[in-house]
């Protein structure tokens, strides 16, 4: 507000007059709000806890997830299992596990899911959309089984709650009408054919069935 076109001229030195304005024009000063409002909830990048709480309403996930667990059982070693006096027997019943994501984790999985939301589902943005979500040298992708069905291929191990998240939430593009039958991973450490950044004769092993996760 402007205190020549408010006041008339001879009320112009009143500081009365001119506080009430300046109080006026600060309190109606949106700048500091708007640049708040901006870092914390509009810019994807830099939005807190609350932030992205709206962002998630908005392409539709949830920061709560659940993991699939078999609990604390008794196994052989190296296999993440417990030892004798510590698991009990596996009872074939799986135990799930809600829990709340991380904000950076959860910002993450809010890109994916707006990926998704505009993607065309083909096999080129399917892969594009994998290779900007996972930051690694070499890019997951995805593979057509010929049959209407489909497989994630990762070309490094993920961990359980990655791959809780990805069996249980919709946050990878996936063409409509296709079934996802599983998740490989392969890492570098496996035997392969040459160009695929595996490992030669006596330098790499076969891939083994904690590779190929079943999300049915």
């Amino acid at each position: 507000m402007n205190i020549n076109d408010t006041i008339l001229r001879q009320y112009g030195n009143s500081e009365k007059l001119k506080n009430i304005i300046y109080t006026f024009n600060n309190g109606m000063d949106v700048t500091d709000i708007v640049n708040k409002f901006y870092d914390n909830v509009f810019n994807l990048d830099t939005a807190n806890s609350y932030g992205l709480d709206v962002w998630a309403r908005i392409v539709d996930v949830s920061r709560y997830v659940k993991f699939d667990s078999i609990g604390e059982v008794f196994g052989f070693d190296g296999q993440k299992l417990s030892t004798f006096n510590r698991g009990s027997f596996y009872s074939g019943e799986k135990v799930t596990t809600t829990l709340k994501l991380a904000d950076d984790f959860f910002r993450t999985v809010i890109k994916s899911k707006a990926a998704v939301n505009i993607s065309d589902s083909s096999i080129k943005d399917i892969n594009r959309i994998l290779g900007s979500i996972f930051n690694s040298d070499i890019k997951p992708f995805v593979t057509d089984n010929l049959d209407m069905s489909m497989h994630y291929v990762f070309p490094f191990y993920l961990r359980d709650n990655e791959i809780s998240l990805i069996k249980n939430s919709n946050i990878l593009p996936r063409p409509s009408g296709v079934k996802l039958r599983g998740i490989i991973t392969i890492p570098n450490q496996v035997f392969g054919f040459f160009g695929s950044n595996c490992q030669t004769f006596n330098n790499g092993t076969f891939i083994s069935q904690r590779g190929i996760i079943d999300v049915n």
